[in-house]
């Protein structure tokens, strides 16, 4: 289906969420994504992890909807920020083992668009 102005069809995206995730990057894209929706009723997102939940940088806890496996079927793949200052703090999420498992899958995944924000592209 197009949308109700004939620019955009149907879309999946999927969030890649871990531990540690920036919570602003995640919010500001599901505010978005739902902004949109409201154009082209058929874009959906879901939020995948390697958990049931993720805690943000800030203490906020995320449910997930759906295990990082299925993100494969998604039309887009996001990767939000991850909430870091420093370098060290980024080499320390970076060999996280919910980090290490998002860049297996990203590896191995054939998925039409795959972007990332911020400290998220090092997991790319």
């Amino acid at each position: 289906m197009i949308d109700i102005i004939g620019t955009v069809p149907d879309m999946h995206i999927a969030i890649l969420v871990t531990n540690g995730v920036f919570g602003t990057g995640v919010s500001a894209l599901l505010d978005l994504v739902r902004a949109a929706s409201v154009l082209s009723p058929d874009i959906t997102v879901t939020l995948h992890a390697a958990a049931s939940s993720v805690t943000t940088g800030n203490g906020l806890v995320l449910p997930i909807d759906a295990a990082l496996p299925d993100a494969g079927s998604a039309d887009v793949i996001v990767v939000p920020g991850l909430d870091v200052a420093t370098p060290d703090e980024l080499t320390t999420r970076l060999a996280a083992p919910d980090v290490r498992q998002i860049v297996a899958f990203l590896r191995d995944v054939e998925v039409p668009v795959v972007a990332a924000a911020c400290a998220g592209t090092f997991v790319l």
